[in-house]
């Protein structure tokens, strides 16, 4: 590849934006500069064409500044066609690709996609994760389906969801077992898998977060004080009256003093 320098013939690469392994340990290369994914075998100085090299293009044998791939175990390759704002899958051998999400011209409706350079696939689910830095959005997109769902980010993600769902140009993203996630992390526990993505911004927490997350503490160390006594607090008690001889022998001293203090006859 760069030791031989960029081109387009097949010991080349040029601009080459994502790889992925096949199970035989050859590798997969998208190159965004010969809008093409080639395929390397291990120890190969010649690598061969999997999915377009008929130049740039809209044509469904043809791609447009592929920026990633991904595999199944089927060895079938989705590419997110960038410069296509589309995801096309190819078989090796075939002539043409096939478009499974996106492909009705860029945009922010759900069922087109804008500039896609992240890609994953969860197998379990049939479901594409798809990186969009033309609207900072992680869009979720079943294969079977016409459209697709908004997971993170987002044009209107201020709006809608506070500064919290923001991205700033997601650039890539990877698929995560539940089991492996540390805590809670997208709140549901019935999903198959998350998707993280890698994104140029930094999150903050709004106001309205911040004041939720100091109650909760509150409510958790007023929780654990009680647990730790095992019972409420019981209210004070009332004095205890004093001793009855003490009494008697309080009042017999006050009769006493009085009868002191009349007058002699």
């Amino acid at each position: 590849g760069t030791a031989r320098g960029s081109g387009e013939e097949l010991q080349h690469l040029d601009r080459p934006t994502g790889v992925a392994t096949l199970s035989d340990g050859s590798v997969l290369v998208c190159e965004a500069g010969n809008s093409r994914v080639t395929r390397w075998a291990r120890g190969s100085e010649v690598g061969r064409i999997v999915a377009g090299g008929n130049g740039q293009g809209d044509e469904l044998w043809q791609l447009n500044n592929p920026r990633a791939i991904c595999v199944d175990r089927q060895n079938k390759v989705y590419i997110a066609d960038s410069a296509n704002d589309r995801i096309v899958k190819w078989r090796e051998g075939d002539k043409s690709g096939v478009v499974v999400a996106g492909g009705r011209g860029q945009g922010p409706e759900p069922w087109q996609l804008n500039e896609p350079i992240g890609l994953a696939l969860d197998e379990a689910s049939e479901t594409l994760y798809i990186a969009e830095v033309g609207v900072h959005k992680i869009t979720r997109w079943p294969l079977r389906a016409d459209r697709g769902e908004t997971l993170a980010g987002g044009v209107f993600g201020d709006s809608l969801r506070g500064e919290d769902s923001r991205l700033g140009t997601p650039c890539g993203l990877c698929i995560v077992a539940p089991q492996r996630l540390p805590g809670d992390f997208g709140g549901s526990s019935s999903s198959t898998s998350a998707a993280t993505a890698s994104s140029t911004s930094t999150s903050r927490s709004s106001p309205a977060t911040a004041t939720k997350a100091k109650a909760k503490t509150k409510a958790k160390a007023k929780a654990k004080a009680g647990n730790s006594r095992g019972f409420e607090a019981s209210p004070p008690q009332p004095p205890t009256a004093p001793d009855e001889r003490q009494r008697q022998a309080q009042l017999q001293q006050l009769h006493q003093q009085m009868q002191q203090q009349q007058p002699q006859q």
